[in-house]
């Protein structure tokens, strides 16, 4: 039916066989079609080419189902049918900006604002709705790793819009999440978003990883520290790239008298790795995970201490 209307516009469009990933791969010497078992559109719009499925009204119209990207599919037309590479623009992108205070008894309050575009808006989007409540769905995908974590105030814009970023807005407090002991404070800095396993299990793998799409993970804290207390230990900066730029992650930390300032970055390009590239990116999750897991330790600095420091 797309194909219909956008040749009806005047368009030159055109179908496109393929197997979705449940499917499985197609063979590509001979089309097959027992092989396929979904249909994209191929058009033409002055010299851009896009490959469009209209089966979503939340999905950006450039945006392919996660379920389409197998790599290849058959281009049917009267003259010079061929085999076209799937080829998708869409990525997963996240953003989490958080402003927050510590005070001196390890309570936690402060706000964050969130940007997800690609097909981090279209997850969510789904997930508001199927009927997920918004206090829900907040509490799941951002306060989950802030232990004790109550949220005083929320918003979330654009939850109907496909081409619009979807964005997400809400005061916090926890009181739950610092550790105190004596005159010292742990906490975590990663309040959201935090890797807390290795997506990739298995030592070995002999099969390709295949992420379908690339993602982009961006979080940055902005941290106000109780003024009697000092950094004591503050986790060093980070900056992992794999080989040929598929991936990079980046963890930088930043205290600046009374502020604490955090950025992670985690970056991937690549949306294939074959097996003999696994153990590499392997590894490269694990620093994260490490990396996510650190805390910064705070000490109180008594009346003697800062007199000493004025001198």
């Amino acid at each position: 039916m797309l194909t219909g209307m956008l040749r009806a516009a005047g368009l030159e469009a055109h179908p496109v066989l393929i197997s979705t990933r449940d499917n499985g791969r197609v063979i590509d010497v001979y089309s097959l079609l027992s092989q396929f078992d979904h249909v994209l559109t191929h058009v033409r719009i002055g010299t851009k080419e896009y490959l469009l499925d209209a089966t979503d009204p939340l999905r950006p119209f450039d945006v392919l189902p996660v379920a389409a990207l197998n790599q290849v599919g058959w281009l049917v037309k009267a003259k010079h049918p061929q085999w076209v590479s799937i080829v998708n623009p869409g990525t997963y992108f996240r953003e989490t900006l958080v402003d927050a205070a510590l005070a001196a008894d390890g309570t936690l309050t402060g706000s964050f604002s969130a940007s997800g575009r690609g097909y981090s808006a279209l997850f969510d989007r789904h997930s508001l709705r199927d009927g997920k409540k918004e206090e829900d769905f907040l509490q799941d995908g951002w306060l989950n790793g802030l232990a004790g974590a109550q949220l005083d105030s929320f918003a979330i814009s654009n939850r109907d819009s496909s081409e619009a970023p979807l964005l997400a807005q809400a005061q916090f407090t926890s009181a739950e999440h610092t550790h105190v002991a004596g005159d010292n404070l742990y906490f975590n800095p990663m309040f959201f978003g935090r890797t807390e396993a290795n997506p990739l299990r298995n030592p070995q793998r002999t099969f390709p990883v295949d992420f379908a799409y690339g993602r982009v993970q961006l979080y940055t804290i902005n941290l106000r520290l109780p003024s009697d207390y000092a950094v004591q230990d503050l986790p060093g900066n980070i900056s992992v790239d794999l080989a040929g730029g598929g991936a990079k992650f980046l963890r930088a930390m930043e205290v600046n008298g009374s502020h604490l300032q955090m950025i992670s970055q985690i970056v991937i390009r690549k949306v294939r790795f074959h097996p003999q590239e696994y153990k590499a990116l392997r590894d490269f999750y694990d620093r994260i995970v490490a990396a996510h897991a650190q805390q910064v330790v705070l000490k109180r600095v008594t009346a003697t201490s800062k007199t000493e420091g004025r001198k």
